[in-house]
């Protein structure tokens, strides 16, 4: 009976005859047959059996009610959620942060919605709000390397890189084989012109993964600034390549299109840069807070690169 209270198991004592029940541990639970009036004092027994049968009948029907009801919870969680997931993808984030928050008042257990409202918290900037739901993610799951990562990007937009590399080490810690780890700490390297170690991260990542145009040109831009200036251009090079492909197996990705211009600016190919910064406004993408996002303004991309943009790009990259 102790191994069954500490599995949680159901007990109902059936009480044969006189004895000190009441007394017992047992007389927390629920008796039968009704007020714990022993078998053997029924006229006919067959009465007492009868009203044992009729309670735990009632027993069952109670704990199939309420099975029904956590079905039909972890059925409206997941309906509710596929919602707020539709919702993200036609952009409508405000509405999707409703929906991810109704779930977790269903089921706050559910650690895919704390996760996707994560996403979208970053999407609108709401960092500490990303930040609390990848907290309660680890709270849930400590060993997930994803929503250390997560965490991460969140410091990391909020500017606060020492807490964004110490996160993204930590998914490295857990998972040492995934390349995306390695760059975003890279990039958080970077921003705190930490170069050698950027190199290093980008240098695993690419070992990790040959084919990522994003860590070629995060590369390069890293060789550019220490003066490396052929090796940044092989890293563009190969990074254009590979934009290259991936336009054409995807032709709308904006992206795609922002992130090529930006190598063709760092090679000073102007024609490349209007073209593909062109197209990726046009695909709907905002090329001005991009820009600020990686390089903060105008100024800041010349003097660092030593490079002067064309007054025309350069209006493009522009606030206004």
């Amino acid at each position: 009976m102790a191994e069954a209270l500490s599995r949680k198991i159901r007990i109902l004592p059936i009480i044969l005859e006189d004895c000190d029940w009441q007394n017992h541990q047992l007389s927390d639970i629920q008796a039968l047959p009704d007020q714990g009036k022993p078998i053997n004092e029924w006229q006919p027994e067959s009465k007492g059996w009868q009203n044992v049968v009729a309670g735990l009948r009632n027993v069952v029907d109670k704990i199939r009610a309420q099975a029904s009801d956590i079905a039909q919870e972890e059925t409206l969680s997941e309906w509710i959620f596929q919602q707020g997931n539709f919702l993200m993808m036609i952009g409508q984030i405000d509405k999707a942060i409703e929906a991810y928050s109704h779930v977790t008042e269903i089921n706050p257990r559910y650690v895919a919605t704390y996760n996707n409202r994560g996403i979208a918290y970053l999407g609108k900037g709401m960092y500490d709000q990303a930040i609390a739901d990848c907290n309660k993610i680890l709270e849930l799951n400590p060993e997930l390397a994803i929503a250390y990562n997560k965490r991460g990007n969140a410091y990391f937009d909020k500017g606060d890189y020492d807490q964004a590399i110490a996160d993204y080490s930590k998914a490295i810690e857990l998972k040492p084989d995934y390349d995306q780890y390695y760059y975003n700490r890279g990039n958080a390297y970077g921003r705190k012109r930490t170069y050698n170690r950027a190199l290093a991260d980008y240098k695993k990542a690419i070992r990790l993964n040959p084919d990522s145009a994003e860590v070629y040109h995060e590369r390069g831009n890293m060789y550019f600034i220490k003066g490396a200036v052929d090796r940044a251009i092989a890293d563009y090079n190969k990074a254009i390549k590979d934009y290259n492909k991936a336009i054409e197996l995807k032709p709308d990705s904006a992206i795609t299109y922002y992130n090529r211009g930006m190598c063709w600016l760092h090679l000073q190919n102007w024609q490349g840069a209007r073209s593909d910064l062109a197209n990726a406004k046009n695909r709907g993408m905002n090329i001005i807070a991009a820009f600020r996002n990686g390089y903060k303004n105008v100024g800041t991309f010349e003097q660092q690169y030593s490079i002067k943009l064309p007054e025309d790009i350069a209006a493009m990259l522009t606030q206004g």
